[in-house]
């Protein structure tokens, strides 16, 4: 069904690297370099006290 009518546009990515997305994510959400968020490394250890 192409209710649009016009050639796909995007691409869907089935595998993600979490631990690099995070990283991103939170880098830019925090203003902080991806090397100094060292609270991710707990959050996945599940350490976060």
């Amino acid at each position: 069904m192409n209710f649009y009518r016009k050639a796909s546009n995007a691409r869907v990515l089935t595998e993600v690297d979490v631990y690099g997305f995070f990283q991103m994510f939170l880098s830019r959400i925090l203003d902080q370099e991806p090397e100094k968020l060292d609270i991710l490394q707990d959050l996945i250890r599940g350490d976060l006290k």
